[in-house]
């Protein structure tokens, strides 16, 4: 319902407010004074207020304590608001004489011989007063008010409003700003004849939005109220124009709707005006909200608890088949890279297996294994067998254990040094150590018997196997060093 009000007041809770208005109103009107002939009207506001004057009327409207006779011409009256606007409204204080020039000028149906008195109300209307600012060295003013007003007159005042520091009004994002404007010059442009009126635009202000590079110049016009700019924006800037001849009038804003629309998880909005739906993601499920003086009002949940608490199957069933994705990928990359780590171990110790061992430190020298029992005396292995034998002297350098772990194997050979050993000398054709030599210089014992041109060469195997019935058996020298068996040199007994 359109109460008609200033700010057209219509939530609940401000009903108390258009209460308050109403009985302004009622003060306002009980406020009304005759004022006889050679009365004044004195209108007096405070400081930040300027008078706005609400009805006048001029003439002989009923008997009172300026008529006191009828004469028959009671009733005649005359409508003069549009000029006690002219002289009054707008301005802090103002003065109307009675009679006055302007008034007798209207059409009225009274004698002019006839006294006349008026009849006149006027109220105080709150403007925007820069309080701590110097408007002089200022760029721009900002308004944060949610409404306000601006009166040229403060602008004649302080400079606040001129082209100097012009005023910004910022609203919130989503919202938009109206501007109405009050003239009270219009009667002055409405009396004259149309060859009297100016073809150009008499400049009152100058609005300009931020996101657009155009500006709107304000004009004067012959109505009273009327309104004169609609945003498309949050911000806007006024500019008051300075002019030699002021005029006095009334910029009234004010800001509409609400801000964006509340943002909640897993949702989107849709905004029609000053309605909003928000729809959730996840669901079906939406929540209509109302703007509201300014705020948001109705039901709204949250649109992420329907997850949660499964309000619907399907998606929180896909909200875990997602989670039981994740699950499984996570596991299949553990079980692979478990899968590779034990088969880089098992390559890693079959190739250590199959590499021979490198033996550090300095190398032993050869040494030369005998039979306990001294060479001369019973010649015999005790009871070892060829294979034992060829164990004890065939050593394959490729394969991996110690060459002496077979040796070790064998307790009834006893280690000894050879070197300086008088035992006796070794039969010829055995690989033996002199005296004198070096355990590293290997030699082989000439034989003594003479050299037979026409006996065969003796074939010589890869590998040094013995006779285990012959006298050479007690002989055994073991060389790790050695790849291959030495081989026997015959030497003719005249070399000797």
């Amino acid at each position: 319902m359109d109460t008609g009000l200033p700010w057209r007041l219509r939530c609940r809770e401000c009903i108390a407010a258009n209460e308050a208005w109403f009985l302004l109103q009622l003060m306002t009107w009980a406020s009304k004074r005759d004022y006889c002939q050679n009365e004044v009207m004195e209108a007096r506001c405070s400081r930040g207020e300027v008078v706005v004057v609400q009805n006048a009327t001029y003439g002989r409207m009923r008997l009172s304590k300026c008529i006191k006779k009828n004469y028959g011409y009671i009733g005649c009256e005359a409508d003069v608001t549009g000029p006690a606007h002219s002289m009054c409204s707008g301005r802090q204080n103002c003065n109307i004489r009675v009679p006055n020039t302007m008034f007798d000028e209207a059409s009225i149906s009274c004698p002019e011989d006839f006294k006349k008195y008026l009849e006149a109300s006027y109220s105080c209307e709150k403007v925007f007063l820069p309080s701590g600012f110097n408007c002089q060295s200022q760029r721009v003013v900002k308004l944060t008010d949610q409404n306000g007003v601006l009166a040229s007159a403060v602008t004649m005042e302080t400079e606040c409003g001129s082209p100097k520091a012009p005023y910004i009004i910022e609203a919130r994002r989503g919202q938009t700003i109206s501007i109405s404007m009050l003239d009270f010059s219009y009667y002055e442009r409405a009396k004259l004849s149309p060859a009297e009126t100016k073809p150009t635009c008499e400049a009152l202000a100058v609005i300009k939005e931020s996101s657009d590079q155009h500006s709107k110049t304000i004009c004067g016009s012959n109505t009273r109220q009327r309104d004169v700019y609609n945003s498309s924006s949050n911000r806007v800037q006024i500019t008051i124009m300075d002019r030699i001849n002021p005029k006095y009038f009334l910029l009234k804003y004010q800001i509409h709707g609400c801000p964006s629309s509340p943002q909640l998880a897993n949702s989107w909005a849709q905004r029609s005006g000053d309605s909003v739906v928000i729809h959730c993601n996840q669901s079906s499920i939406s929540y209509s909200l109302s703007c509201v003086n300014g705020s948001w009002v109705g039901r709204m949940g949250n649109c992420s608890a329907e997850v949660s608490t499964g309000g619907l199957l399907y998606d929180v069933g896909l909200a875990m088949n997602y989670e039981l994705a994740v699950v499984l990928i996570v596991a299949i990359a553990l079980v692979i890279a478990c899968c590779i780590l034990c088969v880089g171990i098992v390559w890693m110790k079959s190739k250590r297996s199959s590499t021979p061992p490198m033996h550090s430190g300095t190398q032993r020298p050869p040494e030369v294994y005998y039979d306990h029992q001294q060479y001369g005396g019973e010649r015999s292995l005790d009871g070892y067998s060829r294979k034992d034998a060829e164990l004890m002297w065939n050593y394959d350098p490729t394969r991996g254990e110690n060459v002496y772990a077979s040796i070790q194997e064998t307790p009834t050979l006893h280690r000894g040094d050879l070197k300086g050993h008088s035992c006796d000398p070794a039969p010829c054709g055995i690989p033996a150590l002199r005296e004198d030599a070096h355990p590293y210089d290997h030699t082989v014992v000439p034989c003594m018997q003479p050299y037979n041109h026409n006996a065969p060469e003796p074939v010589m195997t890869d590998t040094f196997q013995m006779d285990p019935n012959s006298a050479l058996r007690q002989y055994f020298v073991l060389d790790s060093s050695m790849p291959r068996p030495m081989q026997r040199i015959d030497v003719a007994p005249e070399q000797l």
